[in-house]
């Protein structure tokens, strides 16, 4: 993507209202981020071409190392094959997210750019592990003939039963709340002011909201939260009635707590959810959620004191933009949540396109009112707000990813190898997976350089993707331990660990009996022991069907040859689960064949 200047605020309220900032035709910078859905492209001299590959393994894949080659060719010639591998573990991820990932809808800006639907960007947020901030039907909340606020959830049950029910998204904003931004009093509220008086009400004791705003303020919250618990999804949605509040007026220190305790005293158990980036003290036991930095906005100990009345996610405007290399916040922030307990993050934007994103990585120049009064000319960092593209250049009726997006969604499942590998070491006490988690924590600290100042939060990404290598390899290794499904050189060391390296060697028969360690390992038997007679009948044949027992983990291949020189793989086996550690492998042995023969081969 295009890129005139690196990220940042860009603050153009002292130029006129004519004047805004045009890019150069020649831009120095460009910066991969939209995966486009093309098979083929040109590859011009002296220019490099970034090539997304994703890969898919489904729950039922056979864990283990797969393999294949990237053929660069002109024409029929071939310059040049590079090899990649995939190991694949033997346990699974959850379906749903296991933290909430918080992206929010932008569906009317750069609209002319888009032709998806918000279920189609739901259903992109879903597959990565994110999540929207809102259900995009709204409850019909309304004044009635009465005067009383009243509320037909039909249309918003259908669309909130897919999102929460089928798509699993974690957590949700609930529709329908009261709210302001920055410095600026609440909106009006189904048409009532929050003050007696007239706008700015700069005059007025900000803590005390008007009779009639109140009143439709706290009916409503009655009605959408008996909605909530008569679904069973009161704790599956926040009140979030803020963001970035100007905590240094005392009008909005009172402003919020007047709103706090209004909608408490209406619903004690409603989660009232802000982002201050910031711990307010004056806003302890008013605001249930808080949205936090993690650059050093509150340190450690606070965090702490935080956690023990409230809760906390990590609110991170301005940090995910496409010229930050490595995407490292886009990476981590799972991590911060794991080390520091925090339930989850949210950005602000998912699709918030002010220039067609697909020419250019920057931003128009936009106003926007944080005080009374007050307009603000900026540009925002480039990238900011979106992290998806419109796939409608292409044909396609559904989102483009972005490396970032990718990016985003394997930090959350990272964020699932950490709980599995901190799980295991509780559970197992193995020094190793505790030295790892331990590494895999101390690779993040508050405070930091912030998101975007990447390189310095991720000085090296190869560091980072060994630590998760290790982390899943543990949890592989510790995952068939429990279940006494080994591998073999973690069964061969843990069953004789005082054996040498040649004694210890798959083809080795330390007993001396002439069955080999890869034999003991695949057939059960014990590498401590001579085997017996009955031991080596291993093979059954009974009413034509031959059976034997084999672990799950050793490749075991039944073969047939007529000669006893060419011998082919029996693809006709019937594999039936014995027990958690082993197989049955059964095979009907065919009639009417002068001479057959029949053996087992083992691979590790």
């Amino acid at each position: 993507m295009k890129i005139d200047a690196t990220s940042n605020y860009f603050n153009f309220s002292d130029y006129k209202s004519y004047e805004s900032c045009i890019p150069p035709s020649s831009l120095g910078v460009m910066y991969p981020d939209p995966i486009l859905p093309i098979s083929a492209f040109d590859l011009k001299a002296s220019e490099t071409s970034a090539v997304h590959l994703t890969f898919k393994t489904p729950k039922d894949i056979k864990s283990g190392l797969y393999s294949g080659n990237i053929e660069i060719r002109i024409g029929g010639e071939l310059l040049t094959s590079i090899p990649y591998y995939i190991n694949v573990w033997d346990f699974c991820l959850a379906d749903s997210a296991p933290i909430s990932a918080v992206f929010d809808f932008r569906t009317y800006s750069g609209s002319q750019y888009k032709n998806y639907s918000t279920r189609a960007v739901a259903e992109f947020l879903a597959e990565r592990k994110l999540s929207p901030d809102i259900v995009p039907v709204d409850p019909k909340i309304y004044v009635d003939s009465s005067g009383n606020v009243s509320a037909d959830f039909s249309e918003f049950e259908i669309e909130a039963q897919y999102y929460i029910e089928e798509l699993k998204f974690p957590r949700l904003y609930m529709n329908g709340s009261v709210k302001f931004g920055w410095g600026n009093p609440p909106d009006n509220y189904l048409g009532a002011r929050p003050y007696e008086g007239n706008y700015p009400y700069d005059n007025v004791d900000r803590y005390n909201l008007s009779p009639e705003f109140k009143k439709r303020a706290q009916q409503s919250a009655r009605l959408r939260m008996d909605f909530l618990r008569s679904k069973g999804w009161q704790d599956r949605f926040l009140e979030y009635i803020c963001d970035e509040p100007f905590y240094s007026d005392p009008k909005i220190i009172a402003q919020m707590n007047g709103l706090c305790d209004m909608l408490h005293e209406a619903e004690p158990d409603m989660k009232i959810y802000v982002s201050t980036w910031y711990h307010i003290p004056e806003w302890d036991g008013k605001i249930d959620v808080w949205g936090i930095g993690v650059q050093g906005q509150v340190d450690e100990t606070t965090l702490e004191e935080i956690s023990k009345s409230s809760e906390a996610i990590t609110t991170t405007d301005g940090q995910m933009c496409l010229d930050t290399p490595y995407n490292a916040i886009e990476r981590l922030l799972p991590l911060f949540c794991f080390k520091y307990k925090i339930s989850g993050y949210e950005f602000w934007g998912v699709d918030w396109y002010t220039w067609d994103p697909l020419e250019w990585g920057t931003h128009s120049v936009i106003s926007q009112t944080e005080t009374p009064g007050n307009v603000k000319r900026t540009r925002y960092p480039n990238g900011d707000g979106y992290i998806l593209y419109p796939g409608k250049k292409y044909g396609l009726d559904t989102p483009i990813p972005s490396v970032r997006s990718e990016a985003l969604r394997d930090g959350v499942e990272d964020y699932e190898y950490y709980a599995k590998l901190e799980e295991l070491v509780l559970k197992t006490k193995d020094t190793q997976a505790a030295e790892t988690l331990k590494k895999i924590k101390e690779y993040v600290s508050i405070p930091n350089a912030g998101g975007r100042n990447s390189t310095y939060i991720m000085p090296d990404p190869n560091e980072f993707l060994e630590l998760r290598n290790a982390a899943g390899a543990h949890i592989d290794r510790l995952v068939k331990s429990l279940r006494g499904d080994l591998g073999y050189k973690a069964w061969i060391n843990a069953s004789m660990p005082d054996l040498d390296e040649s004694s210890s060697a798959a083809s080795a028969s330390p007993m001396n009996d002439g069955i080999t360690n890869l034999e003991k390992f695949a057939f059960g038997l014990s590498p401590e022991t001579s085997a017996s007679g009955e031991d080596r009948r291993i093979l059954k044949i009974k009413d034509g069907m031959l059976t034997l027992k084999g672990r799950k983990s050793a490749n075991i291949i039944p073969q047939s040859s007529s000669d006893m020189k060419n011998w082919k793989n029996i693809s006709e086996v019937e594999i039936v689960p014995l027990d958690s550690t082993y197989n049955t492998y059964k095979l009907n042995l065919p009639k009417g064949e002068p001479q057959k023969f029949y053996r087992i081969l083992i691979e590790e």
